[in-house]
């Protein structure tokens, strides 16, 4: 069976890997491809089948060649198993994109998911022909046709991986529509003057793009009648937000008018209060005034104090150093009196 391209040339696909007569699914929603994690387990196996190989030759070296052939043919049979069950993994996910509109994506994708099959399967071959004509191979380069051959194999289904991986990296990331009706609306006279296309492939191609156009237009007015029921339900609800938003901008005006009142309640509270600062700062101007007052006072009265306290210590000493008074008679003022 052959398939091509619309864009990038023809793609020689081994009979009976993928089948596109399998019935379309309705729909046209994205459908991803999450088969990020089984290619990295083919990776990581054949990397270790590899690396094992490489090891038992020159590490863990057996009793004889024969037994170290025998090793490595154990690892490249059972990498060869998780290959061909990640192939029908990705298969079976590829067709479900395919089913669902995203045909270029299919038919771009389709060598980098088929090589690996076909690269073990090519080894196989290969390593088989290498056993059956081992008698003729030298003695001491026994082994090294066989680790060549898995060698080779690991870093090809590595780098085809790798490249896959990349490619449906972008896909996901991308989500991207259904292009089948791109493709019959762009590519299929393309198609049709394409020479290369074996005969009776064009039936095939055309089956599949009716099927598509047709599914489009049942799934264009579903669609259509969807958006206009949600046209019906986003004008209803516009109405009542339009109305909500009447009652919250009324309310709003409400409460700025209130806010304006208050602002001019404010302003001359503000008046107010600076007046009571303005009275505040002349009475603490007089009461200072006065505190001045009391503080020359008190200097006064402690001068007065000082004074007085003076007059009675000269009063004091000299009433200790008058003479003493005799009985009977009178005081030295009455006596210098009555002399006089």
């Amino acid at each position: 069976m052959m398939s091509k391209s619309i864009n990038s040339g023809v793609m020689v696909v081994a009979p009976g890997l993928d089948n596109e007569s399998t019935p379309l699914n309705p729909g046209g929603n994205f459908v991803p491809i999450p088969t990020f994690w089984f290619v990295l387990l083919e990776i990581f196996v054949w990397i270790c089948t590899a690396t094992f190989a490489w090891i038992k030759v020159f590490v863990w070296k057996g009793k004889t060649d024969g037994e170290m052939v025998g090793y490595i043919d154990l690892a490249q049979a059972f990498a060869f198993i998780i290959t061909f069950v990640v192939y029908l993994i990705r298969r079976h996910f590829h067709l479900r994109a395919r089913n669902a509109g995203f045909y270029s994506f299919y038919l771009s994708s389709l060598p980098l998911r088929q090589f690996p099959f076909l690269w073990a399967s090519f080894g196989n071959i290969v390593l088989l022909i290498l056993t059956i004509f081992s008698q003729y191979l030298k003695r001491s380069t026994y082994c090294i046709p066989f680790l060549v051959v898995v060698t080779a194999e690991a870093l090809g289904l590595v780098a085809v991986d790798g490249a896959y991986l990349m490619r449906v990296i972008r896909y996901n990331r991308a989500r991207p529509t259904p292009d089948a009706v791109q493709i019959a609306g762009s590519g299929m006279s393309s198609l049709i003057e394409d020479s290369s296309v074996p005969p009776g492939h064009y039936g095939a191609q055309q089956q599949y793009l009716l099927q598509q156009l047709t599914t489009q237009k049942h799934r264009l007015a579903q669609r259509l009648l969807e958006m206009q029921t949600e046209l019906s339900n986003i004008s209803a609800s516009r109405d009542e937000e339009v109305a909500a938003l009447n009652d919250e901008l009324q309310r709003l005006e409400e409460k700025y008018a209130a806010l304006r009142a208050e602002h001019g309640r404010t302003t001359a509270f503000e008046d107010q209060l600076r007046e009571h600062e303005r009275q505040h700062a002349q009475l603490r101007a007089v009461v200072e005034a006065k505190d001045e007052d009391i503080s020359k006072l008190r200097i006064e009265l402690d001068t007065a104090y000082h004074e007085i306290h003076t007059m009675t210590q000269i009063i004091d000493r000299q009433r200790r150093s008058a003479p003493p008074r005799r009985p009977g008679h009178p005081t030295g003022e009455l006596g210098g009196g009555a002399n006089g």
